[in-house]
């Protein structure tokens, strides 16, 4: 008997030892050679035909490096080949490198059917940012960065250079703040509108995966040659860590329900910095080339054709085309000495449609001519540096002809503006002309007139009237209830308006929580009740005193209903029931309004 025993607790110890034995656990990372400042993925795995991990790992203190959630995901696999089961369990840690240095992670502890396992350690090569990745894209092998991404790495001076600020994920983003913005020193930079809510993109960047997300658009125009740095950006960027492993990259941005038990983490994002090279014009420039790169074009006009001296003439240059336009010179005028001629006007049009910057820009020139004759304004000749085909590109307008004849009346007569009214023809500026009676000169004394008695008793009627309208402002400030009932009916279009403002932007929730508030305030506000202790009951025996129908106390009441319901109801978040709830609402309001 004792034998047995014996014999029973020997196998049972050889079978513990050999199913022990099959039981492996290590350690391991993406990559042993990390930038300062990156992040990557720490991997536990536990493995063997009995695995039953009964506590989650915990990561021992580290040195040089700091766990961004240390909690990031667990995942299990089951294997069965030839009727033998496998089991394995990973668990993933998110880690980033502080400091450059050699450091090492210390053994990981994992308890196993009560049974203590260990990981190797492991060592960990922390280089300075920049020295591996050398590239644009910052590193590609982090879950989550921001990068600048230049549409060129060389350029001619003036050429428009598109510059994108990204955030690359592979795990959800709840939110961002954008800290520092990148440096365009050595630019004329020109920013794009973004469109909201922010829309994700698919990228594969060296067979990984992520969505992107551009939250800055620039267009930038090199102003000298050189090599010119556009310094990094850095924005604070919350992440909700799944603890299923990382998220499908294509949920919403922002949105928190990837894994509503995930936990969000709050982390710095930092971009790389951009080189660009800018190249010098070249050099056999044209005599009327005065620095315009891009693709151009010019028309000009006249507003007449036939005038007689002393008549102004509005002679208009629009030079239109993709570029930077603002850069674009003021020609010289046109007009010869024999016309009286005044400085030219111009204003510039810009479009920022696709990915390029255009525009026009108009110039134009009064001018009045002295002497009859026909004048012809030449040409209007420039020229561009085109970047795509490398060249210098001259253009040039129609020429116009001024048939002068003789005016009746010198400088001043034929249009019937004077020298002073058509200077100002320029400027946007009309001449006035005073017609000052000489009203003091008269025979008559002028105390006895009826306008200085009046200067006396304006004086005195004025002082009355505004102590008697300061003493009522004050009597009805000192009314709050009263205030409130005069303001109410103003307050009410004032948020009917901001609602009909978020009913386009399709803000759902903020625009039933505003309806909501209108409909609360008004009658708040008219009946000269606290809006905190608004109830349902008070509020049908108060519009009854009022004496209000019956009909649109029940349209009142409903649409308050309607509005604590709508932001848990799905389907009231349509575009089409917004629509109806705001007509319907508004009508309700207004409606009350006239009844109180």
């Amino acid at each position: 008997m004792v034998r047995n025993i014996i014999i029973i607790l020997i196998v049972s110890f050889a079978t513990h030892g050999l199913q022990a034995q099959n039981v492996r656990c290590s350690a391991s990372v993406e990559r042993t050679v990390i930038e300062a400042g990156e992040s990557f993925t720490l991997t536990v795995e536990i493995s063997g035909d009995d695995v039953n991990v009964t506590a989650y790992p915990q990561l021992p203190p580290l040195k040089g490096l700091e766990a961004i959630y240390a909690n990031a995901g667990e995942s299990t696999s089951i294997q069965i080949i030839n009727g033998k089961k496998s089991v394995s369990k990973s668990y993933q840690f998110l880690l980033r490198a502080k400091e450059a240095g050699k450091w090492t992670i210390p053994s990981i502890s994992v308890e196993n059917n009560g049974r203590a396992y260990t990981t190797q350690p492991l060592t960990i090569e922390v280089v300075p940012a920049g020295t591996v990745s050398g590239n644009q894209n910052a590193s590609l092998s982090k879950d989550v960065f921001l990068a600048i991404v230049s549409a060129k790495k060389e350029a001619y001076v003036g050429e428009q250079i598109m510059v994108y600020l990204k955030i690359y994920t592979r795990v959800n983003i709840t939110q961002y703040s954008p800290t520092k913005t990148p440096n365009f020193t050595g630019f004329w930079a020109e920013d794009f509108p973004i469109k909201q809510p922010l829309e994700p993109e698919r990228e594969v960047l060296n067979g990984v995966t992520y969505s992107t997300f551009t939250i800055k658009r620039t267009a930038v125009f090199p102003t000298h040659a050189g090599t010119l740095s556009i310094d990094p950006a850095e924005i604070d960027c919350e992440l909700r860590i799944s603890k299923k492993g990382r998220s499908n990259m294509f949920d919403d941005f922002f949105s928190p329900f990837g894994d509503p038990f995930g936990q969000v983490v709050q982390t710095k994002l930092v971009s790389n910095s951009v080189d660009v090279k800018v190249n010098e014009l070249p050099l056999e420039k044209p005599a009327n080339f005065t620095g315009l790169v891009g693709n151009f074009d010019v028309a000009t006009s006249v507003d007449k054709a036939s005038l007689k001296t002393g008549e102004a003439v509005v002679y208009k240059v629009e030079i239109s085309g993709t570029g930077n336009i603002m850069s674009a010179e003021i020609p010289p005028n046109p007009f010869s000495d024999d016309f009286e001629k005044y400085d030219p006007k111009s204003s510039d049009e810009i479009n920022k449609k696709g990915n390029l910057i255009s525009g026009k820009k108009t110039i134009e020139y009064v001018a009045v001519p002295r002497v009859n004759r026909q004048f012809e304004i030449p040409p209007y000749v420039f020229s561009y540096f085109d970047p795509s085909a490398k060249k210098y590109v001259t253009k040039s307008s129609t020429s116009h002809t001024l048939d002068i004849a003789a005016g009746t009346g010198g400088i001043a007569s034929g249009g019937g503006l004077s020298k002073e009214e058509i200077a100002l023809l320029s400027k946007d500026i009309r001449y006035i002309k005073s017609n000052v009676d000489d009203w003091f000169q008269s025979d008559r004394s002028f105390i006895y007139r009826w306008w200085f008695i009046l200067l006396w008793i304006f004086p005195a009627g004025a002082w009355l009237g505004g102590n008697l309208f300061l003493k009522r402002r004050a009597r009805s400030l000192q009314d709050v209830e009263g205030l409130k009932y005069r303001k109410a009916s103003p307050l009410a279009k004032k948020r009917l308006k901001a609602a009909e403002k978020l009913v386009k932007e399709n803000q759902v929730d903020t625009f039933y929580a505003e309806i909501a508030k209108t409909l609360s305030g008004l009658v708040a506000d008219k009946l000269k009740i606290p809006e905190a202790s608004l109830m349902k009951e008070q509020l049908e025996e108060r519009f009854r005193e009022k004496r209000v129908d019956e009909a649109l106390i029940k349209e009142y009441l409903d649409c308050l209903h309607m509005c604590d319901e709508a932001r848990f109801a799905p389907e009231s978040k349509s575009k089409e029931k917004i629509d109806e709830a705001y007509n319907r609402i508004r009508s309700a309001i207004l409606n009350m309004d006239k009844a109180l």
